[in-house]
């Protein structure tokens, strides 16, 4: 029998708000069954990239998340230590800098340009910067001894509990040249007629361990680069996120699925699109999910990737006569 196990990302996290301050209930049955508080294990990591590693029983300590992304993106490992250094858009409030939560669209010309305002001034400490698509590297000699958080946890938050720690004064490094690589970004030095969505980079990713990891997982469903990487370091099958859940084949074996959608109307505070993201969710996964697993066709576990993980039980047969 297949484990499916599903990630749900601000299943919660926000919701938990919303009722305390406006009594707001989702309408979702399934998605209250599931998210049953007496079949809750606290897990040690948060963020959708640890959840997904933790789960599939990798340590998330070592593993070079920006090596698998490169290696997706360019077809080979790289030869060079590195992290994840993609371009981001901060913002300044009275309550400290903030992430906004939209990430930002990058154009080969953007990716020339910060290249080129960079990588004389990076040269310096033997560091360069490359960018790609919608995403950046930060190439370097060898990894140094500090903490980043993925940038998915990051997303419209206050920036400073986030940024690199360590034991030693090495992270301090770190953050002065986040400060200056900004001034760099600076508006005016990019020129052009519009102001550019981004303006700042954010490191993350970094791990000494670039080779794959097989694992039980056998296929990831998901979106986005980032998937794709953990599909190629657990070395799982990777799909895109289908409709619904009649378009997946659940024979395969275990399969992880990252159900992202109730991200944006989360951060944006948006209630009513987040129980309408909620209602697809419910009729194209979560209700024919629990369905297959009260018929134990299917072992289901469900996170929120807030140090969470919900066996989905299924009743005893004399339970549903008591």
């Amino acid at each position: 029998m297949p484990t499916i196990t599903l990630i749900i990302p601000q299943a919660l996290q926000t919701l938990s708000v919303w009722e305390r301050d406006f009594g707001f209930k989702p309408h979702a049955p399934s998605f209250n069954s599931l998210f049953n508080s007496k079949r809750l294990q606290t897990i040690p990591v948060r963020g959708v990239e640890n959840t997904v590693l933790y789960l599939a029983g990798v340590s998330t300590q070592t593993i070079s998340l920006a090596a698998w992304r490169y290696a997706v993106q360019f077809g080979t490992l790289p030869e060079k230590a590195l992290f994840c250094a993609d371009l981001v858009q901060l913002e300044s409030n009275l309550k400290g800098v903030r992430l906004l939560p939209h990430l930002p669209c990058i154009t080969a010309a953007d990716n020339e340009q910060v290249s080129q305002l960079l990588n004389p001034f990076l040269a310096q400490d033997g560091l360069i910067w490359l960018g790609k698509d919608n995403y950046g590297y930060l190439l370097l000699d060898s990894i140094p001894n500090i903490k980043t958080t993925p940038l998915s946890q990051v997303l419209g938050e206050d920036v400073f509990p986030y940024l690199p720690q360590g034991d030693t004064n090495e992270h301090l490094y770190w953050h002065r040249l986040l400060n200056e690589i900004q001034m760099l970004l600076y508006a005016p030095q990019l020129g052009g007629s519009n102001e550019p969505n981004f303006n700042s980079i954010w490191l993350w990713g970094n791990g000494t361990q670039t080779a794959s990891v097989k694992t039980p997982i056998q296929k990831i469903i998901g979106r986005g680069l980032t998937m794709q990487a953990l599909a190629y370091g657990l070395e799982a099958e990777y799909q895109d996120l289908p409709k619904n859940l009649s378009e997946v084949d659940l024979s395969v074996g275990d399969t992880l699925i990252v159900l992202d959608e109730l991200i944006q109307p989360a951060l944006n505070e948006d209630i009513n699109q987040w129980q309408s993201v909620l209602s697809q969710l419910e009729q194209n996964w979560l209700e024919p999910l629990l369905k297959l697993a009260q018929q134990k066709k299917i072992h289901l576990q469900v996170s929120t990737a807030e140090h969470d993980c919900y066996t989905v039980a299924v009743k005893p047969f004399w339970q549903f006569w008591a």
